[in-house]
């Protein structure tokens, strides 16, 4: 991700590091670990990061981070009371929201699935009926705790969280998202219109959020969720993956894939993809 002013990028590789490069010449400013998740506020140009959870029941706590875009110093450093499993941030820095790990929870019922229900409607009878649970809880800009809600909704692996009015958008690998409103807490699960989320991307301020799958890709627009599709060409060999997208300020989404191809979607639909050795 790029800061507001393009001086500065950064990246959050696969052992859970951060590094802030310049991006004239490409010389490495600094680097932080022990960033499992991350989020990146646009507008106020932080990221935040949050750590690998430590000890256990009501003891458990992750750090939570924020460093400058630019210049990469630390601007949050907190201990919070939760086990984080991913983190989102309004644009503006204002509230930072996460959700925890799936726990068991006594309270929730466990019924079987019936064979009948597909798709969205078979994974929102299962997640309301499986005795697992998950907290979401929000914290202003200086960690301090705003509130939490237990939810029906939670996930065993990584996901995204993407923070835009009065909503939350979590999306997660096996594609079976969650949309939240604020305040009534009110959870629907949906789907866009590619397999699996391998790759997630989004950007407030150009009002998208991109994931992608097998050569195929969705893009959702943050404001009123209505999505459209996207596919590469295939070409020989193993099965070529999205990765991961970034989008320009003009709208334009870039993806990466595991074939090694950079893929452009400009803002009018076309596809382009290029490889890159």
């Amino acid at each position: 991700t790029f800061s507001s002013d393009g001086s500065t990028f950064v990246l959050h590789d696969t052992k859970g590091s951060l590094r802030f490069y310049n991006a004239s010449t490409y010389q490495m400013n600094s680097e932080v670990t022990g960033a499992m998740a991350m989020a990146v506020a646009e507008k106020a140009d932080i990221i935040f990061a949050a750590g690998r959870p430590s000890g256990r029941g009501s003891e458990v706590k992750t750090s939570l981070r924020g460093y400058s875009l630019v210049t990469g110093k630390p601007v949050l450093d907190k201990a919070v009371n939760a086990a984080i499993l991913g983190i989102g941030v309004d644009t503006d820095a204002r509230r930072i929201f996460a959700i925890s790990k799936q726990a068991k929870n006594p309270s929730e019922p466990v019924q079987k699935t019936p064979s009948t229900l597909r798709s969205v409607e078979r994974e929102t009878f299962r997640q309301k009926n499986d005795g697992k649970t998950a907290d979401f809880i929000a914290f202003d800009v200086n960690g301090n705790e705003l509130g939490r809600h237990t939810s029906w909704f939670s996930s065993s692996s990584p996901v995204t969280i993407v923070s835009a009015g009065n909503a939350l958008r979590v999306m997660g690998f096996n594609n079976m998202n969650a949309h939240i409103t604020l305040g009534s807490m009110e959870t629907k699960i949906f789907r866009n219109k590619n397999n699996f989320n391998y790759g997630i991307g989004y950007s407030i301020e150009n009002n998208r959020i991109v994931t992608g799958g097998l050569a195929r890709g969705s893009i959702t627009m943050v404001d009123n969720g209505q999505v459209s599709s996207f596919s590469i060409s295939k070409i020989g060999g193993w099965p070529e993956y999205f990765r991961g997208f970034s989008i320009a300020k003009d709208g334009t989404i870039y993806g990466g894939t595991t074939a090694y191809r950079l893929v452009r979607i400009s803002s009018d639909g076309a596809v382009k993809a290029v490889p890159v050795y």
